[in-house]
């Protein structure tokens, strides 16, 4: 800058040819001797004397403490803050001192807790006005560091031992301040630990209890001894192992069993307290520095649910057994009166197949003597139509008697159908000349179609179940008409008897059936005892046959018959 004050007239020129009052050394643009450019000259000497400013006044001004904290931050390893010429001895710090040091970061009751256990780790009692040695002072530091950290402990004890001097006031208000904000943070994260349902302890590197909540604490029923900074780990297990039911498990192995479990294999289980009765699950966690968390849960209500489902599951098993073994003696019970009305009815079947003949024996007898008296009477006297009333009732009952045989031989299965080829056109030609007066009597219309199809059946049995379905159509049919014919349907030949007459409700099917059921007995004044559908079910079944009913009430029925085709030259003979 002097060369530009030079330009401007504003310093003689001399100063920069001969230096400041003569001396040559101090010349501007070469000062002591040295030959640089400009800029590099001025940059260096304005370094230089900065640097020796700031020595200079960092050497003549105390060290505040926010610079103490600011440079831990940055510096590595421990500083001791220890004034110069300050030793225990002259420092004059009691016991006092230091109870309301720590009360202003920990609070009154929690320091008075922590140095009567410190008492009674030492063994030793300790007045207010008592002096305080180096263990009490290590202590307090180590009591300070749980709450306001290590460097900031370490700062306190410092300006402790320095009582009066710089700074210490306005160290003192720093850390009050970063102590509150601490203090602040600290309480809200626990009290957001303490609205958690699980127990949460963490324990440092040294297995050393640090942070919990009070689940924590009420879970294990822990003493209020028990709750503070440092409790060993060793002792918190101490202290589950005892308060356990294990019977024939002595105390220590029972918590070095504890100890493997929490600390090494960190396995989750489960244990009840005997104080409590709840039934907690511990967990175990590592965290980074080589500590642990501790998680306990009370898991009381779901292990009695637990065990409240097994034993209703043991209920239900014991009822689901006793009940089978009644529905198994029921069944035997059933099973056994099956039998044994099966052995009844099978009894009956073959006593009526075997005293058939002499059942109608006597009725044919007795039709051979009212016949005989018919045949005597003249036609027009009163003893003639008595007769034939006589001998068509007797009839009626040598039919019904012949068709209650039959069922009982076909249920006794007496009755073997003999396969062969049968041609149909014969069988209908045959029922045409049968039924063909009985439908004219009752003014229907009877059409036999031709049919050239032969099927696979019993020629009998055969014609006994179409002229069954031909007689009931005609019976019950009214007015109209009555066919009966045959279709193709691949390789089977469907046999069809179709009348006009009232039809027959779905739901009655199954029921025409059945023995002695019959439908619209009133309006058709029909006699009968509902025996030939039963009949006829029966012979279908055994000659391997499938019958089927269409009908709709009011426009008729179709009785279908499905029989095997076959070919007339297939088959010889009988021999």
């Amino acid at each position: 800058l002097l060369p530009s004050f030079v330009e401007s007239e504003w310093i003689a020129e001399s100063i920069l040819t001969d230096g400041p009052m003569g001396m040559a050394f101090l010349r501007p643009q070469m000062l002591f001797g040295l030959h640089l450019h400009p800029l590099s000259h001025g940059v260096l000497w304005s370094l230089t004397v900065n640097l020796l400013a700031y020595v200079l006044v960092s050497l003549s001004s105390t060290q505040q403490p926010i610079e103490r904290l600011q440079a831990m931050v940055f510096a590595s390893g421990e500083i001791t803050f220890t004034p110069k010429g300050v030793g225990i001895g002259r420092a004059g710090i009691t016991v006092g001192h230091l109870k309301r040091a720590v009360a202003r970061y920990l609070g009154e009751t929690r320091t008075a807790r922590s140095f009567r256990e410190y008492e009674l780790s030492r063994d030793v009692t300790l007045g207010d006005e008592d002096p305080a040695d180096l263990r009490a002072l290590k202590f307090t530091e180590n009591l300070l560091a749980s709450a306001v950290g290590a460097a900031s402990s370490r700062l306190v004890m410092t300006l402790m031992l320095g009582h009066e001097n710089d700074g210490m006031k306005g160290a003192m208000r720093l850390l009050d301040d970063a102590s509150e904000a601490i203090q602040y943070n600290r309480d809200l994260l626990q009290s957001a630990l303490d609205h958690v349902q699980q127990g949460l302890g963490v324990f440092d590197k040294d297995m050393q209890l640090v942070c919990w909540n009070q689940q924590f604490r009420s879970h294990l029923d822990l003493p209020a001894r028990m709750g503070r900074v440092g409790m060993p780990l060793d002792e918190i297990i101490r202290h589950i192992a005892g308060n356990t039911d294990s019977p024939g498990t002595p105390a220590m192995d029972e918590t070095a069993r504890l100890i493997d479990v929490i600390v090494k294999q960190m396995k989750p289980f489960q244990r009840a307290l005997a104080s409590t009765g709840r039934i907690l699950e511990f967990r175990t966690d590592a965290v980074p520095d080589g500590g642990l968390v501790l998680t306990i849960s009370d898991m009381t209500e779901n292990v009695m649910a637990s065990r409240a489902l097994e034993r209703a599951n043991v209920t239900l098993e014991s009822r689901v057994r006793d009940r089978t073994s009644e529905l198994t003696l029921l069944n035997r019970q059933f099973e056994k009166a099956r039998r044994a009305a099966e052995e009844a009815n099978e009894s009956k079947t073959r006593f009526l197949a075997a005293a058939g003949h002499d059942i109608l024996q006597p009725l044919n007898a007795a039709r051979l003597y009212t016949s005989s008296l018919v045949e005597r009477c003249k036609e027009d006297c009163e003893e003639h139509r008595l007769m034939v009333n006589i001998d068509t009732s007797l009839e009626a009952v040598e039919e019904i008697m012949s068709t209650l045989l039959d069922i009982a031989r076909i249920d006794a299965g007496a009755l073997k159908p003999d396969l062969r080829p049968v041609s149909l056109s014969e069988i209908f030609s045959q029922l045409a000349v049968e039924f063909a007066p009985i439908a004219h009597e009752k003014g229907l219309e009877l059409q036999v179609m031709p049919c050239s199809h032969a099927v696979l059946s019993d020629r009998i049995l055969l014609r006994r179940v179409l002229q069954n379905l031909l007689s009931n159509a005609i019976k019950y049919t009214e007015a109209g008409r009555v066919i009966m014919g045959c279709r193709l349907r691949g390789s089977a030949v469907s046999i069809e008897v179709h009348d006009s007459g009232p039809g027959i409700p779905g739901s009655k099917h199954k029921l025409i059936f059945q023995e002695f059921k019959r439908l619209n007995t009133r309006e058709s004044g029909e006699r009968g005892l509902g025996l030939g559908l039963s009949i006829v079910e029966r012979i279908v079944k055994v000659l391997g046959h499938e019958l089927h009913l269409r009908s709709v009430p009011g426009s008729g029925s179709v009785f279908s018959l499905s029989a095997p085709k076959a070919e007339l030259a297939a088959y010889p003979g009988p021999a």
